[in-house]
C-alpha cells in the first residue's frame, strides 16, 4: 500500500484511494431508473486483491469487524457488499493511523474524544441561543 500510495501522498482520503483500488460504490442509475450501487471493473486489480484477502482475514479475526459482519447479514445485506464495506473500513483505518501517526486505537480515541468535545461545543451553543432568545 505504501508503493502505490506513494508513501500516503498521492491520495488525500481514504475514499480516493477506494476509488482508485475500484472498492468505492457508485450509483448505477439512467433516466427514471435506478439501479444498485456498483463498484468501478477499471480499477487496480492487485490493491483490491490484497484488500479482499484482508478484509476476510479482519473478519475471521477482529471482533469489531466480525460483529459489524454478522449484523449486516443478519439485517439481510447482500455478503459482497458486507465485505467490500468491511474494505473501505479497513482502508479508513490505514489513512486515519497514518494521518494521526499513532495506533489504531490511539487514533480512534482521540477521534471520540474530539467528537465528543465539539458536540459538547455544539450543546453548549445552543443552550447559550435558547436563553438569549
Amino acid at each position: 500500500m505504501i508503493a502505490t500510495t506513494g508513501n500516503f501522498k498521492l491520495f488525500a482520503t481514504s475514499r480516493k484511494y477506494a476509488t482508485y483500488g475500484g472498492i468505492a460504490p457508485f450509483p448505477k442509475s439512467s433516466g427514471t431508473k435506478k439501479g444498485r450501487d456498483r463498484v468501478s471493473h477499471l480499477a487496480n486489480k492487485q490493491i483490491k486483491a490484497l484488500l479482499s484477502n484482508g478484509a476476510l482475514s479482519a473478519i475471521r479475526h477482529d471482533p469489531e469487524i466480525r460483529t459489524y459482519y454478522q449484523r449486516k447479514i443478519k439485517e439481510g445485506k447482500v455478503e459482497g457488499v458486507v465485505i467490500n464495506s468491511v474494505k473501505n473500513k479497513l482502508l479508513a483505518r490505514v489513512f486515519a493511523v497514518v494521518q494521526w501517526g499513532n495506533s489504531f486505537r490511539k487514533a480512534w480515541q482521540l477521534c471520540i474524544e474530539k467528537n465528543i468535545i465539539i458536540n459538547l461545543v455544539k450543546r453548549r451553543n445552543s443552550n447559550s441561543a435558547l436563553r438569549l432568545g
